[in-house]
């Protein structure tokens, strides 16, 4: 921007530009567009990966000095849809959100949003089922528990699943983990997503869960016969 006003700018570092000159003199400044701050966004992006949702942000643009081509192109990474149209940039979110490797240094401003988000869903989603489930699959299998009367292993994983909707001790937890300012939103949006996911998953999985089999009744046992 000071480049185009007329200003003589010199940069120094490497491999990335870590100090700016600028030499004094006048500046043809005209008129000039103010883009709106993306960073603001983050959170409201993260509530569409987590959710399966669209969020449109007004007035994304479409050629920007900020580093918008590093925000669009992580959240296609971590399994968004990201379109750019009159209305602004229309984010939706797949429902799963994948694990990626990004240097997040142009936009570390996202780095709290999506570390939150990705740590709430997937503790909740993943470690409440493996943590209920797998327990009880050893103690049945090593004959420390019986297994459920008229259950199967699918109706206990759905159950499992089921154990990933929680709210108080999931915010309190993530309360503690990030202990910076304006996570809060973030966090509360992944420990959100995380139970939708496990509620869903859940249900499905009992809806079409096979009914375990009743074991028929046992026959009476013949009265011996009276002897005269």
């Amino acid at each position: 921007m000071l480049r185009i006003a007329g200003a003589e700018v010199s940069a120094s570092g490497n491999p990335r530009p870590n100090a700016w000159r600028v030499q004094p003199g006048d500046l043809r400044l005209g008129d000039f567009t103010v883009e709106p701050d993306l960073s603001n966004a983050g959170p409201f992006l993260a509530a569409a990966l987590v959710t399966g949702g669209s969020v449109t942000v007004a007035d994304w643009p479409s050629d920007s000095l900020q580093a918008s081509d590093a925000i669009v192109d992580v959240l296609t990474r971590m399994g968004a849809s990201c379109s750019l149209g009159p209305d602004g940039l229309t984010v939706t979110g797949s429902g799963a959100i994948r694990g990626i490797e990004a240097d997040l240094r142009d936009i570390p401003e996202l780095c709290l949003p999506l570390a939150s988000v990705a740590m709430a869903s997937l503790g909740l989603l993943l470690g409440k089922q493996i943590g209920v489930f797998f327990p009880l699959w050893l103690f049945v299998r090593l004959g420390l528990a019986p297994m459920p009367e008229g259950a199967n292993w699918r109706q206990l994983y759905g159950v499992s699943l089921l154990c990933g909707v929680g709210f108080t001790m999931s915010l309190f937890i993530g309360g503690l983990a990030f202990e910076a300012a304006g996570v809060d939103a973030p966090v509360r949006l992944g420990v959100l997503g995380g139970s939708v996911l496990s509620a869903i998953a859940g249900y499905c999985v009992l809806r079409f869960a096979a009914k375990a089999p009743s074991k028929p009744p046992a026959a009476p046992e013949p009265v011996p016969a009276a002897r005269p």
